[in-house]
């Protein structure tokens, strides 16, 4: 429908539950509601007389913070409610030129989600579960949005608030956030249908300034991400949004015209492929949305919401159709009654339209130190703190080589009185990093090879070693060699244990040519001198089939008794000579005892 009202302009204010006398003089009465704002209203009233130093208004304490405040405004007597909120400001103004005003600033109480940044860890939940469990916290507040489906293992809001990180999760399911008078919608736009209200060029526009846009439209959006099981990159083209009735240029043209080509959103984490569909299709739904943008203004309309249609006829060609109303701004002033609406969305997306939205780097006690640094390992002892510490120099921070800071050391397993000890050398290069940005709490995480600090093997195609070795040369050594892998400790004085699956064996070696052999042939224990063995019980030797004792000239058996023991035959013999002798009585028997 168009139309132009004729009748007188109306309005009323309310104050808790009393309307405010009509004798109190009103300058002007704004109201603003956005999609994915906080809508606001201002009432700007003549207080203060110079002359008798007195404020009739502000000192009857018509208006105090927190105080409930509805508007309505229509023709004649037909008003309809275009805001509600609570008093949230109060402001004198004076120039000694014009009349002093009392500002009153209200917000919608939705505002209360504005306020303090929180850090809120969420488990198996839907992001409308999430948006369902941070909402119902507040009291005075009705809520209503659309089911999403995808469901995170876990989602953090992390210093960050309510209202920011609703908006930041809405946006990446294509959603937007409509607050109207205390109840907040979360739902897809409305960018289809027909106009909830007709307004004709030339007979109902107070204002007109609409903008189209080509270096706004990309051809499409694709969303990438990583597949950890795959180990590949996983892709998802966003849906087509369809063409809109606003205007009579289609989105290939504006892309064609420069020569846009589709759009990647990459993200390295790892997301399922509804997620960086969801992303894509959001991100690329936000641009159709905003072909056509700008602002019209008409007489005043209280029936006018965010999120809905309006049709524009009479325009020029390319400005005539459905347009997306993203705002509605009511401006009450000197007998008049206009309404601003919004038209589009902004290309930006939310977190690039603000500079405060989450924590500060360092907690912004500190300027911040962003990214990693380069450090020189100065000393590994004379921690003043006694807190394990690694004094290390910065040379981009810290201009004498003296200079430094002390640093935590990670390590792949610290724990109390265990884990892995590996403290770097003095002069090594490493790499330090900064707890939350700020330069007082460091940590090296690592150390550097360069051209100055060689490492123990070459670095070939193959890659064939994994190797620890320490400052003194002690090895240890994992050969990945696909047709028999190895390990190999080693000593730089030729101490040596090598556990082969090429060989099928187990060596080991010292320094004074002594070795063990385990293979597949047996075990061999070669000594250049003794091998002793010694045993505080008993020594058993067992064998398949023989024992044999070679001695290049004795074999001595010495005990307090000796048992030699044979199941069926025994032989002891003398090439030379053969001796048995006894200090006491010597024994031989047998069934039949031959000598000589």
């Amino acid at each position: 429908m168009s139309s132009i009202p004729g009748d007188v302009i109306n309005y009323s204010i309310k104050v808790g539950s009393k309307t405010l006398d009509t004798k109190y003089p009103i300058h002007s009465i704004i109201i603003d509601k956005q999609i994915n704002k906080i809508p606001y209203a201002r009432v700007v009233l003549y207080d203060g007389d110079i002359q008798t130093q007195t404020f009739s208004i502000a000192n009857a304490k018509i208006f105090s913070i927190g105080d409930k405040l509805s508007i309505q405004a229509g023709y004649g007597d037909s008003l309809e409610q275009i805001f509600e909120g609570v008093i949230a400001k109060l402001a004198i103004q004076s120039n000694g030129l014009v009349p002093s005003t009392l500002t009153v600033t209200c917000r919608d109480a939705a505002y209360k989600t504005t306020i303090s940044p929180k850090t809120i860890h969420f488990e198996k939940s839907k992001d409308s579960d999430l948006f369902k469990k941070i909402l119902g916290a507040y009291s005075g507040l009705k809520s209503k949005f659309e089911t999403t489906g995808i469901i995170h293992e876990n989602i953090s809001q992390h210093e960050i608030s309510d209202w920011d990180f609703l908006n930041i999760r809405a946006e990446a399911n294509g959603q937007v956030i409509v607050v109207n008078d205390g109840e907040i919608s979360i739902k897809k736009p409305k960018t289809t249908g027909k106009g909830a209200f007709s307004y004709t060029y030339g007979v109902d526009f107070v204002d007109f300034e609409v903008e189209i846009d080509s270096k706004d439209q990309w051809a499409g959006a694709t969303a990438v991400s990583w597949d950890s099981g795959k180990q590949n990159i996983i892709s998802a083209k966003a849906d087509e949004p369809g063409e809109q009735s606003m205007g009579d240029v289609s989105y290939k043209k504006l892309t064609s015209a420069t020569q846009q080509d589709s759009i990647s959103i990459s993200h390295g984490g790892i997301l399922d492929n509804s997620e960086i569909k969801t992303l894509a299709t959001s991100v690329l739904n936000r641009r159709r949305i905003a072909k056509i943008r700008g602002s019209v203004t008409i007489p005043g309309n209280a029936a006018l919401r965010s999120d809905q249609l309006i049709t524009i006829t009479k325009g020029a060609s390319h400005f005539s159709g459905d347009a997306y109303v993203s705002g509605v701004h009511h401006i009450l002033s000197s007998g008049a009654w206009q309404t601003t609406l919004t038209l589009g969305l902004d290309t930006k997306r939310y977190i690039h339209q603000y500079t405060d939205i989450g924590s500060l780097p360092a907690a912004g006690m500190m300027p911040p130190v962003h990214g990693l640094q380069i450090g020189i390992v100065k000393k590994i002892t004379e921690d003043p703190q006694k807190n394990n510490r690694i004094f290390v120099h910065l040379p981009l921070v810290q201009e004498k080589p003296k200079e430094g800071i002390w640093c935590r050391l990670a390590s792949f397993y610290a724990n109390q009185k265990s884990g892995a000890f590996f403290i770097p050398e003095l002069e090594d290069e490493v790499v330090v990093g900064f707890v939350n940005d700020d330069i007082r709490h460091p940590i090296i995480i690592g150390s550097l090879y360069s051209q100055k600090h060689m490492p123990p093997k070459t670095i070939d195609d193959k890659n064939l070693f994994k190797s620890f070795v320490s400052r003194e040369q002690l090895e240890l050594t994992f050969h990945d060699d696909k047709d028999g892998p190895e390990i190999i400790i080693k000593t730089p004085k030729g101490g040596l244990i090598q556990i082969s699956d090429k060989k099928k064996s187990i060596e080991i070696l010292d320094q004074n040519s002594n070795k063990i052999i385990l293979g597949k042939d047996g075990i061999d224990i070669t000594s250049s001198k003794s091998i002793n063995l010694n045993a505080g019980s008993n020594i058993t030797i067992k064998s398949g089939k023989d024992v044999v004792i070679n001695g290049a000239q004795n074999v001595n058996l010495k005990s307090m008794n000796i048992n030699a023991q044979a199941s069926m035959k025994a032989v002891l013999s003398g090439n030379a000579s053969t001796e048995v002798k006894s200090s006491m009585a010597t024994i031989v028997k047998g069934t039949t005892v031959l000598i000589n």
